[in-house]
């Protein structure tokens, strides 16, 4: 969606049963748990398309960042 305009920009295709979304600090990546898929998206967000997938086990949800001190 573009904010000002609040006009749907673009329509990315997920797997099955998208879940929960956690977006990288820097606002380049949104990372998607595909409960139905067992993995999480990659998506690239300055071209708005999948870059690639985390394979994980079975019904990904919830996601964090971990900060390393």
């Amino acid at each position: 969606m573009d904010r000002a305009t609040k006009q749907e920009r673009a329509r990315i295709p997920m797997g099955r049963n998208p879940e929960g979304i956690q977006m990288e600090p820097d606002g380049a990546h949104a990372y998607v748990a595909q409960e139905g898929a067992n993995d999480v998206a990659i998506v690239d967000l300055k071209t708005l398309s999948i870059s690639g997938h985390i394979s994980t086990g079975n019904g990904p949800d919830g996601m964090a960042w971990a900060i390393r001190k």
